[in-house]
C-alpha cells in the first residue's frame, strides 16, 4: 500500500499547482485544442476520445504506432475500469491491493519498478491478469490480439457482466486461435469492438500496437453492455472498505507529517461525501469523494475554482448537504473575486453565488450561478 507516497506527491503537486491525474483533479474551462499524436490517421478520432475519458495518460508512447507493452495494456486496462467506476486509477490500485489479496497468490517477481509492481498485482486481484507463468508477468513484452481479447471480457466480468455465448466469428485462421481466448474472441467481434484484419484473418498472435489498443478499450467503453453510462456497473469494494480507505489515508497524511489532512464529511442515504484538503505549500490540494452505500468509491470534482483549474482548500462548500431522497449533492460555493487561469490569463469563472448539483450516481455536476448579495 503506497499512501504515503500518494499523500507526499499530492503535496509536490500542490505546491506546484499541477493536477496529477485526470477529471478527479483538475477541469477545464471551455474548448481544448485536442492533442495531436504520432500516430495513424484512422486513430487520430479515437486517441483523443480515449484521451479525453482518460484512458491514456502523458508518456505512454512517443509513436502510437509502436506495439504496446503488456504493463502498458495492463494500465490502460485499470484506467478503464476506473472510468466505470468513477474512481481514480491509483485509488482503484491501491484499493485492490489492500481488499482483494488472495491467500493462494503467486506474486510476480519480474516487475522491477514499484509502479508497475503495484498496477500488475492490483490487476491480478481483480482478477484482469494471469501472467505467463507462475510468477512470471513479462511486463515489457508485446501483447497479442488474443491476449487482449481476455482481458478485455474479464474486465466486463469484473463490472459485473455475464459473459454471454456468442457464435464462433468465420475466420480464415480460426483453428490458431487459442481455446483459452476463443469465446472472448467470438463475444467482442459480437459486440462491435475487436474484428478481424486482412483477408479474414483474425491474426490471434499478432503484436498490439499503442493505437490499436486505445481504440478497443474505447470501443469497449462505448459498446459493452456493461458500462458507467449504462449505470449497471457492479461495483469492486463495499461502503465499508471505501470509508475505510479514506480513513487510513487521513491517518497516513497524519502519520507523515508533511501536511495536515483536514476533512469535511456528510453522510446521506445514498453515499457519504467526503472532502480531503492537503494543506502543503502555497494554495494546497483538494479532492471529493462519495462512498456509496451500494458500493464503491467515487471521485468527482466541481467544476469551480479560485486559479489553475483545481480546487484548493480556500475554497469552501458552504452549506454541504444531500437532497431528501439521498441522490443529490448539493453545496454552494461563493466567488468573492473573478477565477484566472494563471497559465492561460483568462478568466475562468465570474465572481457569484454558485449553486452546486452532483448526481451521485453518475458524479454529473451541474452549476446555477447568481450575483453576490449586495
Amino acid at each position: 500500500m503506497k499512501f504515503g507516497k500518494i499523500l507526499v506527491t499530492g503535496l509536490l503537486t500542490a505546491a506546484l499547482l499541477i493536477p496529477t491525474s485526470g477529471a478527479a483533479r483538475s477541469h477545464s474551462h471551455g474548448p481544448e485544442t485536442p492533442p495531436i499524436f504520432e500516430a495513424s490517421a484512422w486513430a487520430q478520432p479515437e486517441l483523443q476520445k480515449a484521451h479525453s475519458l482518460g484512458l491514456l495518460w502523458d508518456g505512454l508512447a512517443e509513436n502510437y504506432r509502436d506495439r504496446i507493452t503488456r504493463a502498458d495494456f495492463c494500465r490502460m486496462m485499470l484506467n478503464y475500469l476506473a472510468v466505470q467506476l468513477n474512481t481514480d486509477p491509483d485509488d482503484l490500485v491501491d484499493m485492490a491491493n489492500l481488499y482483494l489479496k488472495k491467500t493462494d497468490e503467486a506474486m510476480f517477481s519480474d516487475c522491477a519498478d514499484p509502479n508497475v509492481a503495484d498496477r500488475v498485482t492490483a490487476a491480478y486481484r481483480l482478477g484482469l491478469v494471469q501472467g505467463k507463468a507462475p510468477g512470471i508477468f513479462d511486463p515489457n513484452g508485446p501483447l497479442t490480439r488474443e491476449e487482449a481479447a481476455v482481458m478485455l471480457t474479464r474486465a466486463q466480468e469484473i463490472l459485473g457482466c455475464d459473459l454471454p455465448e456468442a457464435a464462433a466469428p468465420d475466420y480464415t485462421d480460426s483453428q490458431y486461435i487459442a481455446r483459452w481466448a476463443a469465446d472472448s474472441v467470438a463475444i467482442l467481434a459480437d459486440w462491435d469492438v475487436m474484428h478481424g484484419m486482412a483477408y479474414g484473418r483474425f491474426n490471434p498472435r499478432n503484436d498490439l500496437t499503442v493505437q490499436e489498443c486505445a481504440a478497443v478499450c474505447l470501443r469497449l467503453h462505448q459498446k459493452a453492455p456493461v458500462g458507467v453510462a449504462k449505470g449497471n456497473v457492479t461495483p469492486c469494494f463495499t461502503y465499508d472498505q471505501a470509508m475505510d480507505f479514506l480513513r487510513r489515508m487521513e491517518d497516513q497524511a497524519h502519520a507523515c507529517g508533511t501536511g495536515f489532512l483536514q476533512t469535511l464529511e456528510v453522510t446521506g442515504s445514498e453515499a457519504t461525501m467526503v472532502r480531503m484538503d492537503w494543506a502543503g505549500s502555497m494554495h494546497g490540494a483538494s479532492r471529493l469523494y462519495f462512498a456509496c452505500r451500494n458500493g464503491g468509491l467515487a471521485t468527482f470534482e466541481i467544476g469551480l475554482c479560485l486559479r489553475f483549474n483545481a480546487l484548493t482548500p480556500d475554497l469552501p462548500l458552504e452549506n454541504p448537504r444531500f437532497s431528501e431522497d439521498g441522490k443529490t449533492f448539493l453545496c454552494e460555493v461563493r466567488l468573492t473575486e473573478d477565477s484566472r487561469d494563471g497559465f492561460a490569463n483568462v478568466t475562468t469563472h465570474q465572481k457569484g453565488l454558485y449553486h452546486v448539483t452532483v448526481d451521485v450516481a453518475t458524479c454529473q455536476v451541474s452549476l446555477d450561478r447568481e450575483d453576490l448579495p449586495a
